[in-house]
């Protein structure tokens, strides 16, 4: 039988409880103009594995290896902001608006 802390840190479809994630900034964002719009670029590869994140280009997320969503960071912040998961391990990069 398993302990409860294991189940507690065992993924969910593919999200693993916060309590258990580590987190950075990201300020590295650009903005590029498509023929759809103006598209804000993301994370080429994880900070803390090194996993592919994008394609070489930075305007695709690889969703094998990363999810993006939308969430206030864990440093009491009340702003939300875009954040990228990493699938690979724990870790999570929240996108700092400039």
């Amino acid at each position: 039988m398993q302990s409860y802390l294991s189940l507690i840190a065992a993924p969910v479809g593919g999200w693993r409880y916060r309590h258990r994630m580590a987190w950075c900034w990201w300020d590295g964002a650009e903005w590029r103009q498509t023929e759809r719009g103006v598209v804000e670029t993301i994370p080429a590869a994880c900070p803390r594995c090194g996993v592919a994140w994008s394609t070489p280009d930075r305007m695709l997320i690889l969703r094998e290896n990363a999810v993006r969503s939308w969430g206030a960071p864990p440093d009491g912040s009340t702003t939300a902001t875009v954040f990228y998961e990493c699938l690979h391990c724990p870790q999570l990069v929240y996108v700092r608006r400039r």
